[in-house]
């Protein structure tokens, strides 16, 4: 969405805030699993363009794994001239493997970051833990399989984010991961309850990092 360019503030009234080019990147976290899904970016977005000029760019992708964020839709994003890039990736490693190979991973997403933030230096970039799966209909050994692989690719993404410049969402500790509303009925995707509480904490994340952008750029 882009509302236009930004109004002139009446006089003695402070400047509009800056615009922002958001780009999203990740997998049905951030894609949704259906055309015209309500997904939290939706929601953040409307959200911010009631306070300033906002366009989105949304490519992330159900299914996608960690490499496949970085060959598909990283170089998709320079056009864009991104202010803002949320990348939220990693759980399809684990979901979609028998065996999962943790530091592989790990060495994914690593360079995922470090290529973002390097092709990115001025953008804000914001990345988020997974809260755990809420199906009780899977086998207890796939349960725990998922359940131990998020936990460990929670840990790394914990560890990587401030390395390469990204704020960390935790969404492993919301509040609301435990409340059945929250998931789709295949129990890991996001209800549109789960999209609204996901809204409600990234968003206010990504205000914060907005409004300390904007303090930065006044006093240059």
């Amino acid at each position: 969405m882009n509302p236009g360019a930004p109004a002139v503030a009446p006089t003695g009234t402070a400047m509009p805030a800056a615009a922002v080019r958001w780009v999203a990147l990740g997998d049905s976290f951030t894609a949704g699993v259906a055309p015209g899904e309500r997904t939290w970016t939706t929601i953040v977005a409307e959200q911010l363009a009631m306070r300033r000029p906002t366009s989105l760019l949304n490519l992330a992708r159900i299914g996608a794994r960690t490499s496949e964020v970085e060959r598909e839709q990283l170089p998709r994003i320079s056009s864009a001239d991104p202010t803002l890039i949320t990348l939220i990736c990693g759980a399809n490693d684990i979901v979609r493997s028998v065996r999962p190979d943790l530091g592989l991973i790990a060495a994914d997403l690593e360079r995922l970051l470090a290529t973002t933030r390097g092709g990115f230096p001025e953008a804000d970039l914001l990345t988020a833990t997974y809260p755990a799966i809420g199906s009780e209909a899977l086998r207890q050994r796939t349960r725990r399989r998922i359940r131990d692989g998020i936990s460990v690719l929670n840990s790394t993404i914990r560890k990587l984010a401030p390395q390469h410049g990204a704020h960390c969402v935790e969404l492993a500790d919301h509040p609301g991961q435990g409340d059945v509303d929250n998931y789709a009925e295949d129990g890991i995707h996001p209800s549109p309850a789960g999209h609204r509480a996901a809204a409600e904490a990234l968003g206010s994340a990504i205000e914060r990092l907005l409004t300390d952008h904007d303090q930065r750029e006044e006093t240059r």
